[in-house]
């Protein structure tokens, strides 16, 4: 039985796809190379410390957690700033290299070298379940695997890594209790749905669309019963967070408490004004400066734009934020000194053709369903993300799904290529 399971596992691309994938890992792993993180003279000790700013603050905050019971981002004061999965996620890990007494940036880079893995693995399987197709769920695979963002990502200490990895999980999951209506899986699937939103609140509605498809698939009285049991993961990942914020700050936030902070500098059409006259001019327009004066002054700013100049605040939104989405590689620029021009190229236009492709993919094969619902996903995504600030970073959060929409279209017009060339 051990030796069918072996032979099975040796056959199959995947096995050889991670060896790729792993050798890869242990070349950024060891050689390290990266602008951010060999120039400190230039980004400064934290950025190339921990690979960004942002990532440089979780870290404080993890041990500031650690050591003095504080959960406060860039802060030495309690806040809900940021939702707690990556400082938790860090703290752990900082802690067991304190057991271990190993380095702990070592230690986040290997969790999440295995994480990326997984990644890989959850993409196959998502495209099997999907179109049990081997060459496409190979395609997909690999994609991601010659992806660049997603080796500079795991040595950095920010929660793309770990969001992308329980995003993905919580998609197999829920194909998998589409097939098996189990109530293990649903509650599985809460719980990781849940975890996924206290790294990356934004997928947060896409739990609505789930929700409508059990209603479709189950009626709506069995879909309530499930929605209650899919509520056990909320109960126990989030709802501590939202009685924690009560008590220390007497509101019950149930992400952040300054998401006005990237809606308003969301709320500026291709960067044409400069963030600081922003602020002022919100101030200046009687708005405090708080998050909760910047979400009420962003809205102001958002409603009057599409009132009185609709082609460019509708454009922003939808074409232009998500051309910066997806308009580059993420973090690419940081290696032109240290690949050959070629290298870069490489992942450039890989970078185009996988986003190309995906999104065509949508518009040509818009009638199949699992198409139609990976798309939806995708879409969602993005439309939610054109809410607030965009950059490149963002954008790669839904790359695996684009991966695999991506594999579905290329194996579709080599197949059709193929099957014209026979006649």
């Amino acid at each position: 039985m051990l030796s069918n399971k072996v032979y099975k596992a040796m056959k199959s691309p995947l096995l050889y796809i991670l060896i790729i994938a792993f050798l890869m890992h242990m070349y950024f792993l060891l050689k390290h190379p990266g602008s951010v993180f060999n120039e400190p003279e230039v980004f400064g000790k934290p950025v190339s410390t921990y690979g960004s700013l942002d990532a440089s603050k979780y870290s404080n905050m993890a041990w500031q957690l650690l050591h003095d019971g504080i959960y406060g981002y860039a802060d030495t004061k309690s806040n809900a700033f940021v939702t707690p999965g990556q400082p938790l996620y860090l703290a752990g890990l900082f802690q067991i290299s304190e057991w271990l007494h190993i380095d702990h940036i070592t230690l986040s880079r290997i969790t999440n070298m295995a994480l990326n893995l997984g990644i890989i693995s959850i993409i196959y399987a998502i495209s099997q379940l999907l179109f049990k197709n081997i060459f496409i769920s190979s395609l997909a695979s690999m994609l991601y695997t010659t992806y660049f963002s997603a080796y500079h990502l795991f040595r950095t200490l920010l929660t793309e890594i770990p969001s992308v990895f329980f995003f993905m999980l919580s998609i197999l999951i829920f194909l998998l209790l589409l097939q098996q209506n189990k109530f293990r899986l649903h509650v599985l699937f809460g719980i990781i749905a849940s975890i996924t939103l206290m790294f990356r609140p934004t997928p947060g509605p896409l739990l609505l669309l789930a929700w409508g498809m059990m209603v479709y698939k189950h009626g709506l009285k069995e879909a309530i019963k499930i929605g209650f049991i899919w509520c056990i993961g909320p109960v126990l990942i989030m709802v501590p967070w939202v009685i924690r914020n009560f008590m220390v700050f007497g509101k019950a936030y149930l992400f952040s408490s300054h998401a006005g902070d990237p809606l308003l500098s969301g709320a500026n059409p291709f960067y044409l004004w400069d963030e600081n006259n922003m602020t002022q001019d919100m101030i200046n327009a009687g708005y405090p400066d708080t998050s909760e004066g910047k979400g009420d002054y962003a809205k102001h700013l958002i409603k009057d734009g599409l009132t009185n100049q609709f082609p460019i605040w509708f454009s922003w939104f939808t074409i232009g934020k998500t051309i910066y989405l997806f308009n580059e590689a993420h973090a690419l620029n940081f290696y032109t000194s240290y690949f050959k021009p070629w290298i870069i190229k490489f992942f450039d236009y890989q970078h185009l053709f996988v986003v190309l492709t995906g999104l065509s993919c949508f518009l040509a094969y818009r009638k199949n369903k699992q198409i139609l619902l990976l798309s939806i996903v995708v879409l969602v995504y993005i439309a939610l993300s054109n809410m607030f600030l965009v950059m490149s970073r963002y954008g790669f959060f839904i790359i695996p799904c684009i991966c695999i929409l991506s594999a579905f279209f290329t194996i579709q017009f080599f197949s059709s290529l193929y099957k014209k060339a026979i006649r």
